[in-house]
């Protein structure tokens, strides 16, 4: 669960903050 991969499931910077 890297945030990386997150990013790439959903460009919206949504989690990544």
């Amino acid at each position: 669960m890297s945030n990386d991969i997150s990013i790439f499931f959903h460009p919206i910077p949504s989690i990544k903050m």
